[in-house]
């Protein structure tokens, strides 16, 4: 194998992905029983919920971050928790 094969296999983060981490903010954490609920830019969602703009889909919420799987690119984004006063 090329060396340029073996990078094609690991995505590299795109401007995009980082123009979207830094657009993104979460900013609170529920957890109601087996329930887990992130405040992602303001509004409310679940695991397997589609962000507004419906480009990418949240896979895992943590307290400390919550991970979103890009729609097209099958890309993950981790975004560490951010508290309001920061």
């Amino acid at each position: 194998a090329r060396p340029s094969d073996a990078l094609a296999e690991e995505p590299e983060p795109t401007p995009e992905l980082d123009q979207i981490r830094a657009a993104t903010v979460y900013s609170g954490y529920l957890e109601m029983g087996r329930i887990r609920i992130a405040v992602i830019n303001g509004l409310e969602y679940r695991v397997g919920e589609t962000l507004v703009d419906g480009s990418f889909m949240v896979e895992r919420i943590t307290p400390a971050s919550v991970t979103l799987m890009a729609a097209q690119s099958q890309q993950q984004i981790i975004i560490p928790y951010q508290d309001a006063a920061d």
